[in-house]
């Protein structure tokens, strides 16, 4: 991997949509915030934890997207990338037992983004 600088990270799973049902997945999975040191670019991945490689790969631009809580979700702690042009979602079960962490995590990508926390 290139030279990056690690904004933050939350342990984290992908979630399915089946209709209007979010479901989660049950691997194991790391949400990263890195900063690409040869392109600049703030770069958001999620990845099983035991893989080398990322799953998903999403190049963050500002005002391009939110990282906010689900809060329709009262089985546990969801959050959601959503992408405002074209209108994409990307669901992610917090998969840490400190919920402050994904508080963190969640302003950490929401700074990148320049988007105030709501």
């Amino acid at each position: 991997m290139a030279d990056i600088t690690v904004l933050g990270e939350l342990r984290a799973g992908k979630c399915t949509v089946e209709g209007t049902l979010v479901k989660p997945e049950p691997a194991k999975g790391l949400l990263q915030l890195f900063k690409s040191l040869d392109d600049e670019l703030t770069h958001f991945i999620w990845k099983e934890r035991t893989a080398a490689a990322p799953d998903q790969e999403f190049i963050l631009f500002p005002d391009d997207a939110v990282f906010k809580p689900v809060t329709e979700c009262k089985t546990g702690t969801v959050y959601v990338l959503e992408f405002k042009t074209p209108l994409k979602r990307h669901f992610y079960w917090v998969q840490d037992t400190n919920t402050q962490n994904a508080t963190s995590f969640a302003s950490k990508v929401n700074t990148a983004l320049a988007v105030s926390d709501s």
